[in-house]
This record gives structure tokens, sequence and C-alpha cells, in this order.
């Protein structure tokens, strides 16, 4: 048996199905379902690794599917950079390619020492409880920098896509993605900004422009 998938129609699924998962798993149904805690610093970190315990194999299981999603969407727009870099030479698609994967990286590496804390946590211990704590706190200081590396990223596929060909579906995608950039680089320099539902909406923006993209990818 042989499976033969085209490099667009991977790309064009993988920016739809990607961020959905993401959004859906992060956005909605961990906090729903698992929870968060409302505590600050180390209490709060022990609540949320507990609650996270409790949940058992879904807590697992949210933990791969939205990090799966996350970082299939981020190597989707990757290719895409690499697209337009094979199509016309853009340097600043090549300079995406790279922030894009580095920013895949980003999250790799925080959901792993994520769930390492959350497993380490799982074996119970004061020592451990101590250790896992400390993980969370890695894994979260790791994500702070993603903010700035999507930003840019985003920034520099938007005016990449600004060298293409000019239809109406470029035009949008392009202004979609550089503003997208400008939320991110604002949450840099003001954190606080984007809290509670505005943070919530912002990002369903960035969701829904992923998907825009991946079916404008597939229709190409």
């Amino acid at each position: 048996m042989s499976i033969n998938v085209s490099t667009k129609t991977m790309v064009g699924w993988m920016l739809i199905v990607g961020p959905i998962l993401a959004f859906l798993i992060w956005g909605i149904l961990y906090d729903a379902i698992i929870g968060t805690s409302e505590l600050e610093g180390s209490a709060g970190i022990m609540e949320s690794l507990q609650m996270g315990k409790d949940g058992g194999v879904l807590t697992t299981l949210f933990a791969i599917i939205g990090s799966l999603g996350f970082i299939g969407m981020l190597i989707a727009f990757s290719i895409k950079c690499r697209s337009i870099l094979d199509e016309n030479g853009n340097g600043l698609a090549a300079v995406g390619l790279m922030t894009f994967m580095l920013s895949a990286v980003l999250i790799t590496a925080g959901t792993s020492m994520g769930y390492a804390g959350q497993v380490t946590f799982g074996e119970g211990g004061q020592e451990n409880m101590t250790a896992a704590v400390s993980m969370d706190m890695m894994s979260d200081a790791i994500g702070a920098g993603m903010p700035l590396f999507m930003g840019i990223s985003f920034l520099l596929l938007g005016l990449a896509i600004t060298s293409l060909k000019k239809t109406t579906s470029n035009t949008v995608i392009s202004w979609l993605f550089i503003a997208v950039s400008a939320f991110m680089l604002i949450t840099v320099f003001v954190p606080d900004l984007f809290d509670g539902m505005v943070g919530m909406i912002a990002w369903l923006i960035m969701t829904l422009t992923a998907v825009y993209y991946g079916v404008s990818t597939l229709r190409e």
C-alpha cells in the first residue's frame, strides 16, 4: 500500500486542523474540564498540578493533542514560508521560515517540560513536588517568549505574502497576519492587556486567520 499526500494538501489541513485543536483544547476544554488555579506563585502551580493529576489520562491526552495541533500549525507556516522563498527568493520568507521553526522548538520544549513536571508531581513526595513546581515554572518561562517570536514570524509571513501574485485572498491574508503580529508584539510590552476575554478574542482571530490561510492553500 502506498500513501502519497501532496505538500499543498498536507499543509492546508495542518493549517485548518492544527489551530482549531489547539484553541479547543488549550483555550476551552482544559480549563473547563481539568481546571486551572486562580492562586498566584508556587501555591497556584501546586494546585494546577494537583488538578492535572486528578484529571488522569485526560490531562495527558489534552497535552498531547493540543501540543501536536499547535506545533503542526507552526510547521505548516514554516513550509508556506519555504514555498514563498522557492517561488521568488523573498528574504523575509527565509527569516520567517527560521522564526516559525524556532517557535515550534520553543513550544515543544515548553510543553515537554510541563509534561515532565506533571509526571514528577504524580510520583508524590515533597522532593518530587518541589521539582515539579520548578519544572512548571521553567515551562512558563519558555512560553513567555512565544509572543515575541510568533509576532515576528507572523509579521514576516504577512509581508512576504505581499510579494506574491496580487489577489484579494493574498491581500486579506497578508493584512490579517500583520494584524495578528501587532496583537502579539503588543503583549510583549503590555502582557496584562490581553488577559481574560480580550486574550481569547485575539487567540480566536489568530485561529480563524490560520484556518482561512489553510482553506486558501487547499484551493490554490
